[in-house]
């Protein structure tokens, strides 16, 4: 005898659904509580506008820019707070996406005004490629207000994927040296291919820390130009061993070993 899966009607729609299509405890079906929320932070936007507008922070001709920056201020904290992707360990100084878009447009009045000027564009030919984005000059940094700027969404893209990169690789303890890389997109893609699990959303650059990835391997990763915090903690004891040789010039075998000497230090972060 066939089970009959069980049913429950929408408070909303009206419609009988099957119980998973709903949240437990609710009676809104998923698809109409989507609807909801979506209308309600609709509402939220519609009150955050008219209320800058009440403030004259903004004029009414810059309310679709207001508008759309407002959501991308929304979408990087939620990004930084629920560690989403490229986002994980990424703090954002702002926790709330009314006061982030109002520092932008008063203590930030270029960024303001390369946003319009982008909106304008974006608003043109609708293509997604041409949206406004909140970019970080310093992308290994963090949602600070002397590291934001305004870039495309192509742009935001490109910058990602296009900057030089180099990486110190150890395996079982050994070094094998240091690589250098035309973008993170092409040392990503070599190291994979090479067999070393190198997980994108879990690796940082620029920390000057040695990374262990697993298959025996380690990383060090620094982009072109990073500036690697300095700090008083030591994390590494490096020792250089130095040796005086006398060398025959013909063959190169070493006739002598004329000294020999081993130093030795801790050290904090490495720069490569």
């Amino acid at each position: 005898m066939n089970k009959v899966k069980e049913k429950k009607k929408c408070v909303i729609c009206n419609l009988e659904k099957k119980i998973e299509e709903f949240y437990l405890g609710h009676g809104k079906c998923k698809k109409c509580h989507s609807k909801k929320v979506q209308f309600n932070k609709g509402l939220d936007s519609m009150r955050t506008i008219n209320k800058l507008l009440d403030l004259k922070i903004i004029k009414r001709n810059e309310v679709t820019a207001a508008r759309t920056l407002l959501i991308s201020c929304e979408s990087r904290i939620n990004a930084c707070k629920y560690n989403i992707g490229i986002y994980k360990d990424i703090d954002c100084k702002w926790s709330s996406p009314q006061f982030f878009m109002v520092d932008i447009i008063q203590k930030l009045p270029n960024v303001w005004h390369e946003w319009k000027i982008q909106n304008v564009i974006y608003e043109e030919t609708k293509n997604d490629s041409d949206r406004p984005t909140i970019d970080r000059i310093d992308e290994f940094g963090d949602y600070t207000l002397t590291n934001i700027q305004m870039l495309s969404k192509h742009n935001n893209s490109k910058k990602a994927r296009s900057k030089p990169c180099r990486v110190l690789i150890i395996h079982n303890k050994k070094i094998q040296g240091v690589f250098e890389f035309k973008s993170k997109k092409d040392l990503y893609k070599d190291l994979v291919k090479a067999g070393i699990p190198i997980n994108t959303t879990q690796i940082k650059f620029d920390t000057g820390i040695i990374q262990e990835v697993g298959n025996g391997y380690s990383i060090l990763l620094q982009a072109k130009d990073g500036e690697i915090a300095r700090t008083d903690e030591r994390f590494y004891k490096v020792i250089i061993n130095h040796r005086r040789e006398l060398i025959e010039e013909d063959t190169g075998k070493v006739i002598e070993v004329l000294g020999y000497w081993q130093y030795e230090f801790e050290a904090g972060t490495i720069t490569i």
